[in-house]
């Protein structure tokens, strides 16, 4: 499930940075997709199914007085198995954020991000969360920026309950996690046709499940994504992340005195062909592997989908 919200995020980013549309207050970018997914619960089990998607994004940025300009947007991810329908979801997600210029060069950043993951057919997993985040972002020049910042979250799952230390489940108390994550990234445009960016991720991710800690972990990640203009319609991306996750205190299923700890390799690869000013064609694979110490959470796979990308 979350390898298909970040393809589609990637393709989202992926077609602003290509310039597919206009510089203006305004912008809409909408999707529609169809593929195949090998591995639909990311499992062992290995069930496959085709899968639809549909993305709607709308964003607007207008100033508010002299180097303070408002951000608004908001988004919508929809996808739908034919068969494995318990991996059905919605997610839509406001977004409200202020840019204030420190400097010609430098951009204290601020935004508030509402989530809903809602799953139809799995109401255990529907959650709500708050994101808030300050950055900072500096661009030497044209070619070369960085950037980096802190963002607190908290995740309220609509109808599971938190475990207390006894073992029990509480009758009145929601499952609730709370996340806090720096993040840091360069990008540096080698020409008018490569374009490279390195992110980097820390975080803590703390639940009020008392029995067992069994969702506070600490988190490691980093994410390099090339970009490249291959001819004046046609254009590539290529996405490779590691993700290392070491839990407090969830054990091994047949090791009591050993906790879980995960590597998470992900690698997609989209090729884009634009075949008008606002219609553009894409193919795109992702794969994901995940090796853990506990055998029941090792597992790979990945999916493939063509989709069609609009922008105005």
């Amino acid at each position: 499930m979350k390898k298909i919200l970040l393809l589609a995020v990637g393709v989202v980013v992926f077609l602003a940075t290509e310039g597919l549309y206009a510089s203006q207050p305004v912008r809409v970018i909408g999707s529609t997709s169809i593929g195949y997914d090998n591995n639909t619960g990311f499992n062992a089990d290995r069930k496959g199914d085709t899968f639809h998607e549909e993305t709607l994004y709308l964003g607007y940025t207008t100033p508010v007085v002299d180097r303070l300009k408002l951000k608004l947007s908001g988004s919508v991810l929809n996808v739908g198995y034919f068969n494995q329908t318990d991996y059905d979801f919605l997610i839509p997600i406001a977004r409200v954020g202020f840019d204030f210029e420190l400097t010609d060069k430098t951009t204290l950043e601020t935004d508030y991000r509402f989530k809903y993951f809602y799953f139809p057919d799995y109401e255990s997993v529907s959650s709500k969360v708050h994101e808030g985040r300050v950055g900072l972002h500096h661009a030497f020049d044209k070619n070369l920026y960085v950037e980096g910042g802190f963002t607190a979250a908290s995740k309220n799952y609509d109808e599971r309950s938190t475990r207390l230390s006894s073992g029990r489940f509480s009758e009145d108390e929601e499952l609730e996690e709370m996340k806090n994550v720096v993040d840091a990234e360069i990008g540096y445009r080698f020409n008018r046709r490569t374009f490279v960016t390195l992110t980097a991720y820390g975080s803590l991710n703390d639940g009020n499940n008392q029995y067992n800690d069994y969702y506070d972990y600490e988190m490691f990640k980093v994410v390099p994504v090339v970009r490249l203009k291959l001819t004046q319609k046609c254009s590539a991306q290529f996405r490779f992340s590691y993700e290392r996750r070491e839990y407090d205190s969830r054990t091994l299923v047949d090791d009591g005195g050993t906790c879980e700890k995960d590597d998470i390799y992900t690698a997609s690869a989209g090729l884009f062909y634009k075949y008008t000013k606002n219609l553009s064609i894409g193919l795109t694979y992702d794969y994901r592997q995940k090796n853990s110490n506990e055998p029941s959470q090792t597992y790979s796979g990945s999916t493939t989908s063509l989709g069609f990308y609009f922008v105005f």
